[in-house]
């Protein structure tokens, strides 16, 4: 059984965003997938997200349901930009708390996802 961290086995992790995939497929476009998909990340912690972007790497086209590797496709493309936006929170945070506020992104459209721009 191939393990991912302390999280657990790889199929575990990636059976929630499946079954919403599978949910999906057919009745919306890949976008409205992903935005599902990247809401249910927004819920996770950071652990976790980083737990589930490994698992993301298990996935073949023979090895797992059809739905765990399309959430994996999907998910590889998604975490880094939660995990981006959480950085990004972060800095605004502390400048809002009278931080020098250097490792802020205001005004750079670097760091926003490409769907939201």
């Amino acid at each position: 059984m191939n393990e991912v961290g302390e999280l657990g086995n790889w199929k575990v992790l990636l059976n929630p965003f499946a079954l919403v995939v599978a949910e999906l497929d057919g009745h919306c476009s890949v976008g409205t997938i992903a935005r599902a998909l990247r809401g249910m990340l927004r819920s996770r912690s950071d652990d976790e997200i980083r737990a589930i972007a490994a698992a993301c790497d298990s996935p073949t086209e023979t090895n797992c349901w059809w739905a765990t590797y399309s959430a994996a496709r999907i998910l590889r493309k998604e975490v880094p930009w939660i995990l981006r936006e959480r950085q990004h929170d972060g800095g605004a945070a502390r400048e809002a708390r009278g931080g020098s506020g250097l490792d802020s992104k205001e005004g750079d459209p670097s760091w926003s996802h490409p769907r939201s721009r």
